[in-house]
């Protein structure tokens, strides 16, 4: 089997686990507890503040992102009280700590200039990603 490793951002721990499958190229995927067995929430990746729904709503524990993507995270329902973010230079999936992940009302997502100008993004697998989190009150 397959694995791919991430990395743990607050908690310094690497994990393993089964590679999953890809989320679209326009999208992020927030999920509770993870994609498999889900839910999951498609963030757009538009740079419109988006409000987490009730099924995932302070329960993230899990992010995917495609390459090209840039995505901050809010305590808020509206994209304030920033918590953190995480850049995807490459497709990668975040796990996300519990004092995060249970704050984690809203979440604003865009694409990095060169691949909302046309890139191909066409990555197999979700390699480490790291959440920076901001201060947590």
């Amino acid at each position: 089997m397959h694995t791919t490793h991430f990395l743990v951002g607050l908690a310094g721990l690497t994990l393993s686990i089964a590679a999953p499958r890809q989320s679209p190229v326009d999208n992020a995927l927030i999920c509770s507890p993870d994609i498999n067995p889900g839910p999951c929430f498609k963030v757009p990746t538009s740079g419109i503040c988006t409000d987490l729904p009730a099924n995932v709503d302070r329960k993230v524990r899990a992010i995917y992102q495609n390459a090209g993507s840039h995505c901050e995270y809010f305590k808020s329902d509206d994209c304030h009280g920033r918590l953190g973010w995480s850049d995807a230079r490459q497709s990668m999936r975040v796990t996300v700590p519990d004092v995060i992940g249970n704050a984690m009302g809203s979440a604003w997502c865009q694409l990095t200039p060169s691949v909302a100008e046309g890139a191909a993004v066409e990555d197999t697998d979700y390699s480490e990603g790291e959440f920076v989190a901001e201060e947590v009150a």
